[in-house]
């Protein structure tokens, strides 16, 4: 029987490696601040902060710091992430809102995934026209269904990872 080990490529790899010049990567305030315009008073009075806080922050002034949980609070009020899908996509993921669905069997969270697909499959069949066009409702449904597929195939992926048996001598 042979030992696997495996170890996440940021502690394997690159270690020795320079890191990108900052310069390059992305600012996440400018993309607060695109999300923002036209909206701060909204944002703020919504927040329970003044609107030269929240600008500030925004700003990037040094007594005024934007936090993780800031940019939590203000995509929440706007409803919206794409400050932080600017983020991920810096760094090679895609964030992609899906419904949250659970699975009690590795047999249901298969079965879950099929109907899933296929209901994917339907929505797109019927969302391209005999022309190949699709219309605004058309992408719609086939969005929802492939976030649907999304969510369950995260579901049985958690399922297994349930599963997983600790190493001897580690509790869970």
């Amino acid at each position: 029987m042979a030992v696997t080990v495996s170890v996440p490529r940021a502690f394997a790899y690159g270690e020795d490696e320079p890191l990108p010049a900052t310069t390059g990567l992305p600012d996440v305030l400018v993309a607060v601040r695109n999300q923002l315009k036209g909206r701060v008073e909204y944002v703020a009075r919504r927040l329970g902060w003044s609107e030269s806080t929240l600008q500030k922050k925004i700003k990037g002034d040094e007594k005024h710091v934007f936090s993780v949980r800031d940019l939590q609070l203000v995509q929440h009020v706007l409803g919206d992430i794409p400050a932080t899908q600017f983020l991920a996509a810096a760094e090679g993921y895609v964030c992609i809102k899906v419904n949250p669905v659970q699975v009690t069997s590795l047999a249901e969270g298969m079965a879950r995934i099929q109907m899933a697909a296929g209901e994917l499959a339907m929505a797109a069949v019927d969302a391209t026209g005999a022309d190949g066009r699709v219309s605004r409702n058309g992408l719609k449904s086939v969005r929802h269904f492939e976030a649907e597929l999304l969510g369950c195939v995260n579901a049985v992926g958690a399922f297994i990872e349930s599963r997983v048996v600790p190493p001897p001598g580690e509790e869970q």
